[in-house]
């Protein structure tokens, strides 16, 4: 997971202050909040500017689009991953990191069984999954998450 860990912490870096603020002069509280949905998402904090980026153009929109197709939509439920899950990912080559929450590992579940993806494609959705919730765990650990990805 060695890999995977330090790619996750180069892209949280290299993220962290890309200018994901949809609104031209965000006020500082705007500003976290679009920080804390495109590092760290929490589905009910962050639902409405979801919403909202869906059908906005701008780079910083993209930016939540792309939290919330590759990551957040998929931190539900309660599952633990199953044996088919475990086999997928040694299939694949890909670690489980050792410290995702259970929230993060049934949302896990939830992208590698995600029907609308098939091959590649999947694999790819899987460890970019994988890498948000790496991202998530690093910025909820440097920046004091109100409600943690992983309550």
């Amino acid at each position: 997971m060695r890999k995977t860990t330090n790619l996750a912490c180069v892209v949280a870096i290299l993220l962290g202050s890309a200018g994901v603020a949809p609104a031209a002069n965000p006020s500082a509280a705007d500003q976290q909040l679009n920080y804390r949905c495109l590092l760290g998402p929490d589905l009910q904090l962050c639902e409405g500017l979801y919403r909202k980026a869906m059908h906005d153009s701008a780079p910083a929109a993209w930016s939540l689009r792309q939290a919330y197709k590759h990551y957040a939509r998929y931190l539900t439920g309660n599952h633990a991953l199953t044996n088919a899950d475990q086999q997928y990912l040694k299939a694949n080559h890909i670690d489980l990191p050792n410290d995702l929450t259970p929230l993060q590992i049934s949302g896990l579940h939830n992208a590698i069984n995600d029907p609308s993806l098939q091959g590649n494609a999947a694999t790819s959705n899987v460890t970019n999954y994988l890498l948000r919730a790496e991202e998530a765990n690093i910025y909820c650990g440097l920046q004091p998450c109100k409600n943690p990805p992983a309550s």
